[in-house]
């Protein structure tokens, strides 16, 4: 049975992107009691499988989600910094994959951090090239957050250099059976300004 809220979601991203989409993924993150250590600054483009013109995620709080109990933290327009596209994960060295995006993107550390504590229910959206990163959990409760990955309904199959999956080839189009979201094909409109 599909969920009302999945539909919702659904709504939502294909309003923010403007454009028809498809979902690609979603995972369970789990933060457990007094985990002390935040998340690194990263972007998710580092690891997509995704040749797509726009992919982002709706991080979606389970429980009550604090800034102690490891709220997401954003840089603000830190998708639109300047090329490269993405860093390759398999080109860097074992100790760098944390520091990747100060190392490539040096003025990305003077930029503004928006910090979102959210209840349980509320959601983010942000682009997979946002740079963001989660506090520690110094609470004595487990952080759960689902995120959903969206994707352009157009979107085609790119491995990354030693990560290649799937059983599926390089630009191929992603299944429109396997990954969609689950609302009835319909017409995609615009959204109007009143």
């Amino acid at each position: 049975m599909r969920s009302r809220c999945t539909r919702v979601w659904g709504l939502w991203a294909e309003r923010l992107a403007g454009r028809r989409l498809r979902i690609w993924g979603g995972e369970v993150l789990a933060k457990q009691p007094h985990e002390r250590t935040p998340s690194y600054l990263h972007d998710d483009q580092v690891s997509s499988l995704l040749d797509s013109p726009i992919t982002f995620n709706a991080w979606i709080a389970l429980v009550d989600v604090p800034v102690a109990r490891g709220a997401m933290s954003f840089l603000p327009g830190s998708h639109r910094r300047p090329g490269p596209d993405r860093v390759t994960v398999a080109d860097l060295p074992n100790d760098a994959f944390a520091s990747y995006l100060l190392d490539t993107w040096p003025d990305l550390q003077w930029k503004r951090r928006m910090t979102i504590p959210l209840r349980a229910g509320g959601a983010t959206f942000h682009h997979d090239r946002t740079a963001h990163e989660a506090g520690p959990n110094t609470t004595d409760q487990i952080r759960l957050a689902f995120v959903v990955t969206f994707t352009a309904a157009e979107a085609r199959y790119r491995p990354q250099k030693g990560r290649d999956p799937l059983a599926m080839t390089a630009g191929q189009p992603i299944d429109p059976d396997r990954y969609r979201w689950p609302a009835p094909p319909r017409p995609f409109h615009e959204p109007t300004r009143p």
